[in-house]
């Protein structure tokens, strides 16, 4: 079993961040993605409850999930865990206070994971999912000073059940698929962008010629200075050099695994074409 955890600081007493953390409902606002929440089973946010979501996830694509509460202690520490063709987890978050603020820890346990995921999904999260989590919840800390009508989150939908995922589903066969018959290509000036999408892990393949610049080629089209799109991918051949905007630099050689953060320009090295698979940020990467 494999687990992560970040930590985040918010400017308000435990009893005011708590209800932001106790109520799945007000989880929607952190989402970057809309979603909803519905209560199958039992009170809302109480031990035991079960409850359905269904939202978009990044990439566009539509997920369910079922999950059960299994802890709720007022201002203190709030868990569920929750289930989908991927795999299952354990989401749990703990209050403590800090003088006038308060300290939250949220924890992911990835109690069994299925087919592809069980390789993607937690390193995808060390590199990149802490990040983007802790971003979401030190935005929620103005909203949790100030909090709004329950009754009407941010990202609210109506109620209506959709499909569900048949619990414990996974991969029982065998899946093969290839870059060259790709579920969608995205061409640019010397380079293209193949996305391919196997057990339900969207996955991207850059390939670049030589004299390609991010800038140039892509971002000046779109009416972009710099890349927004965050990365998590392998380099398979060639060479690459990436410039943040605070001027950080690195280069990206054959077998390196990355992790980029948004707000960068990249360019190939050299006079060889560039190759590399993306495992996150395919699905908006150079979608102009």
């Amino acid at each position: 079993m494999t687990s992560g955890s970040f930590t985040v600081t918010i400017d308000a007493k435990p009893e005011v961040v708590w209800p932001w953390v106790a109520d799945l409902s007000k989880h929607v606002d952190w989402s970057p993605k809309p979603y909803q929440i519905e209560w199958i089973e039992g009170e809302p946010n109480a031990v035991g409850s079960k409850f359905h979501s269904a939202g978009v996830i990044p990439g566009d694509k539509h997920h369910e999930n079922e999950g059960q509460i299994t802890e709720n202690q007022p201002h203190t520490q709030f868990a569920f865990r929750s289930s989908d063709p991927q795999g299952e987890y354990s989401h749990t978050y703990t209050l403590a206070p800090n003088g006038d603020g308060t300290e939250v820890t949220h924890e992911v346990e990835f109690v069994k994971m299925r087919g592809i995921a069980a390789v993607l999904l937690p390193p995808v999260f060390a590199l990149s999912g802490k990040p983007q989590g802790r971003r979401r919840m030190t935005s929620s800390s103005t909203r949790s000073k100030a909090p709004r009508n329950a009754s009407a989150p941010q990202h609210a939908r109506s109620s209506a059940p959709g499909r569900r995922t048949p619990k414990g589903a996974s991969v029982t066969g065998i899946e093969i698929r290839r870059f060259e018959q790709a579920d969608e290509t995205r061409t640019f000036q010397h380079g293209s962008f193949e996305l391919v999408t196997i057990s339900g892990v969207m996955i991207g393949r850059a390939s670049y010629g030589p004299g390609w610049v991010w800038s140039e080629h892509v971002g000046k089209p779109a009416g972009e200075e710099l890349c927004q799109v965050e990365h998590v991918g392998l380099v398979v051949s060639g060479r690459t050099g990436v410039r943040m905007a605070d001027g950080t630099e690195a280069e990206l050689t054959p077998g390196d695994l990355f992790a980029i953060g948004p707000g960068h320009d990249s360019w190939v090295i050299g006079d060889q074409p560039y190759v590399s698979l993306h495992l996150l940020g395919a699905s908006e990467y150079a979608k102009h």
